[in-house]
């Protein structure tokens, strides 16, 4: 093979591998972001657990808080847990749970 042909096929594989990671990345919060947001709006408590599927299979989310922006803008930032349904403990690609920004509303949830 080639020396040129070598490394345009390692560079291809590079791209592939940083453009999977971020699809990857994305996938999850395509999915959490809108049904937080539609929970939050319908003004679910804390507590509320909404299913869901991720790239890892079935799970819950269990809204813990949600507050305010302290930059003054009028944004909100709901906390919620990824549960495993089966076994009932938390996902531990979101150990310290899922952010989801919600714009333009001021919401407070404890």
């Amino acid at each position: 093979m080639p020396v040129g042909l070598i490394v345009l096929l390692v560079i291809a594989v590079l791209v592939g591998l940083i453009w999977f990671s971020v699809w990857y990345g994305d996938y999850d919060d395509k999915r959490i972001d809108p049904i937080v947001t539609q929970a939050v709006l319908a003004h679910a408590p804390k507590g509320t657990r909404i299913p869901v599927t991720l790239w890892s299979g079935p799970r819950i989310l269990q809204i813990r808080s949600a507050f305010p922006d302290t930059s003054g803008s009028n944004d909100t930032t709901v906390i919620t847990d990824v549960i495993d349904p089966k076994t009932g403990a938390k996902d531990p690609k979101y150990a310290h749970g899922a952010d989801t920004l919600i714009e333009g509303v001021r919401i407070t949830i404890r």
